[in-house]
């Protein structure tokens, strides 16, 4: 698997981890116990976040090493024409 490929995939991955974690919490909701006191699951919103700053250093991980594949690419068939 190229390199650039296995950052795409850690990015997606880790974009519907997060997405994963949103929908959870929504679909578990909140309530307030007997005691009055908030009961929800309140981990999921930093997991989320943290899931998303991970899928987005991927996504800059994949742009920056698809970018320079390119670049390569490029300059090794302007030196073929030379």
């Amino acid at each position: 698997m190229q390199r650039s490929m296995r950052f795409l995939v850690l990015g997606s991955v880790c974009a519907l981890l997060a997405l994963a974690c949103i929908m959870l919490y929504e679909r578990l909701g909140s309530s307030v116990d007997a005691q009055g006191v908030l009961q929800e699951p309140f981990a999921l919103i930093p997991v989320a976040w943290l899931f998303f700053a991970a899928a987005t250093y991927f996504g800059v991980r994949y742009w920056r090493s698809r970018s320079a594949e390119i670049h390569t690419n490029l300059d090794r068939k302007n030196d073929d024409v030379d």
